[in-house]
């Protein structure tokens, strides 16, 4: 399980750069796609890279990949909650302007400032951006109370964890975007990471569906761990 976390953390990380390099444009440089130290990063890019390098692995070690994967679901999700506070630490991934008391104002050398003033909304001289929504928590919060269900989830089938996180987590992302002052459609009304989480909530709802209607012979009273364990997926 460290194995296969270790690796999809790294395929995440390029990932997560070479779809920031290639859909937001920064640093275009092909050179630069595997710089994931240098910022730029998208998550969905590392969300897909690292599912996918972890699928890799644990087929390749013929393990159940559904446990696996429902074992590993809480972990990402606080992963993000994480990286979300650092944004806005940083002062990227900003919200729209807002009036409302919790509204944030960015200094200069962020991307809320550098957008405002692009938008002649302010001038050099101003201190700070203009108030805006810190959407940067709010999706650090949603993620904590994701991470704290998705933990107490306990489930006789493997699979359903992990199906349900890629439904919620789909979700919040496509309302996050309602709330991100850097909405870009590309898909009609659609941003690329609405695009996306839509992809995200739709194969959710197709794994549960699978599952639940999959007979997995459990004996009763027996909960996921438990499952895992004797499959030898937590050994």
């Amino acid at each position: 399980m460290y194995l296969a976390t270790v690796i999809a953390m790294m395929a995440g990380l390029i990932g997560a750069r070479w779809l920031g390099v290639f859909y937001f444009g920064r640093e275009g440089n092909p050179s630069s796609w595997l710089r994931f130290w240098s910022g730029g990063q998208a998550q969905y890019g590392g969300l897909i890279a690292g599912i996918a390098a972890f699928s890799l692995f644990v087929r390749f070690k013929k393990l159940p990949l559904l446990a696996y994967a429902d074992a590993n679901a809480p972990a990402v999700v606080l992963g993000f909650a994480i990286g979300r506070i650092g944004c806005f630490l940083n002062g990227d991934d900003y919200g729209t302007l807002s009036n409302l008391p919790w509204a944030v104002r960015f200094p200069h050398n962020t991307e809320a400032f550098t957008d405002h003033f692009l938008q002649s909304w302010v001038t050099p001289d101003d201190p700070l951006s203009l108030s805006v929504h810190p959407v940067q928590l709010y999706s650090a919060l949603f993620s904590l109370g994701l991470f704290v269900l998705l933990a107490s989830w306990r489930s006789a089938k493997p699979g359903l964890r992990f199906a349900l996180f890629l439904m919620i987590h789909g979700t919040g992302r496509l309302l996050e975007e309602m709330f991100r002052g850097d909405f870009s459609p590309v898909l009609g009304p659609l941003s690329l990471t609405q695009f996306l989480s839509i992809c995200g909530v739709l194969a959710g709802v197709g794994i549960w569906l699978v599952v639940r209607h999959r007979d997995y012979n459990v004996p009763a009273g027996l909960e996921m761990p438990e499952i895992a364990a004797q499959t030898g997926s937590l050994t």
